[in-house]
């Protein structure tokens, strides 16, 4: 019986991970968020498939996933500019900034209109997986400018995906 609650438990695990981050993130302790980051991903990858393995994957539980999803990655997010001040500076944190809004309000929309806009595609994965690699290897390594244009690419791919996905629902009067 516990084993079909495993897939949720992968998902929540995700919320004290990041608080745990937080806390690593307050003690100047990279390698403890590096750590705490993994192990969120790790269930984000986990999380998913355990469901469809075990047979009870349901919208409840995808819609957590991106909810549980919007407060890890906006984590991760606050991590990197908390120890990598750098990407504070014009035009990254014009870039940054812009990005973060677009996908407050995207979500926003879909809470407004009960529909989850925030889907689970090829690219929505990409996105987060080149977000966060880049994320942890500015908190790892520093400040490396070289891997702001494929993250922008794939950024910006997502973001005009999950618009459309928004209008899509607006325009069917959903």
């Amino acid at each position: 019986m516990w084993l079909r609650r495993l897939p949720l438990a992968l998902t929540l695990a995700r919320l004290p991970l990041a608080g745990l981050g937080f806390v690593a993130v307050g003690a100047d302790r990279p390698g403890w968020v590096l750590a705490a980051a993994l192990a969120a991903v790790a269930t984000d990858v986990l999380d998913g498939f355990t469901a469809r393995r075990l047979g009870v994957a349901s919208e409840f539980g995808a819609n957590l996933d991106s909810m549980v999803d919007f407060v890890f990655y906006g984590s991760v997010l606050a991590w990197t500019v908390w120890l990598t001040p750098e990407v504070l500076r014009p035009p990254v944190s014009v870039l940054l900034g812009g990005y973060s809004a677009a996908y407050v309000l995207l979500f926003l929309g879909g809470l407004v209109l009960a529909r989850r806009v925030a889907v689970h595609n090829r690219l929505s994965r990409i996105a987060a997986a080149v977000g966060t690699a880049v994320a942890l290897a500015f908190i790892a390594f520093g400040y490396l400018w070289w891997l702001l244009p494929p993250l922008l690419l794939v950024l910006s791919a997502d973001v005009i995906q999950r618009a459309g996905v928004l209008g899509r629902h607006l325009e069917a009067g959903h």
